[in-house]
C-alpha cells in the first residue's frame, strides 16, 4: 500500500523550506519517498508539471506514475472522457473525498505538492509539511489499485480489454 499526500498552497511558489524538509526526513528514513511532483495551476486553468526533486524511483514506472495519476485527477471532472476511461476510473475506485479536494479547492494561481510514499505513518510528514502553511490531503492506494493504475497508463488492457487508456 503506498499514499499519495497533496499539499494545497494558495501560491503559486511552494515554500523552499518544504523540500528541505522532505530531503531530511527522506536521508534520516522518515519518509520513504516513491515521487514528488509540483504542480501549478495558470491563470487559464491549465496545469504546469514540475519535477522538483530528483528522487530515485525505485518500482516506478519511469517517473510517470505520478504524473499521470494528477492528469486523471485534473482533467477527468473538467474534460469528458470516454466510457473505457470512465468505467476503469469506476473499477480502480479511488478515494473520491481526495479527488473531490483536489477539484473544488485548487483554483488557479494555486500550486500543489503531490507526494508518492510507501509509508503507512504519514503524520509525522504532515505535520511537518503543513508547519510551513497549506493544507495537507491524502489518499491510500492499495497495491491492487496501483497495479490497475499502472496497467491504464502503460495501455495495457486491465482484466476486460475495454479498460484501456494511451496517453
Amino acid at each position: 500500500m503506498s499514499k499519495v499526500i497533496a499539499l494545497i498552497y494558495a501560491d503559486t511558489q511552494i515554500p523552499a523550506e518544504i523540500y528541505a524538509e522532505v530531503r531530511r526526513m527522506k536521508n534520516a528514513g522518515l519518509v520513504d519517498l516513491i515521487d514528488l511532483t509540483e504542480v501549478e495551476v495558470k491563470d487559464n486553468g491549465k496545469i504546469k508539471f514540475e519535477q522538483a526533486m530528483t528522487v530515485p524511483l525505485v518500482g516506478s514506472t519511469s517517473g510517470l506514475f505520478l504524473p499521470a495519476l494528477i492528469g486523471i485527477i485534473f482533467f477527468h471532472p473538467q474534460h469528458p472522457v470516454n466510457d473505457t476511461v470512465q468505467r476503469t476510473l469506476q473499477e480502480i475506485s479511488l478515494d473520491q473525498n481526495f479527488i473531490s479536494t483536489m477539484t473544488t479547492e485548487v483554483s488557479p494561481r494555486n500550486s500543489v505538492l503531490f507526494l508518492h510514499v510507501r509509508n503507512n505513518n504519514t503524520a509525522p510528514l504532515i505535520k511537518a509539511m503543513t508547519e510551513h502553511g497549506g493544507r495537507a490531503v491524502e489518499m491510500s492506494i492499495t497495491g491492487g489499485q496501483e497495479d490497475k493504475l499502472r496497467h491504464l497508463f502503460k495501455g495495457q488492457a486491465l482484466p476486460d480489454p475495454q479498460y484501456t487508456m494511451h496517453i
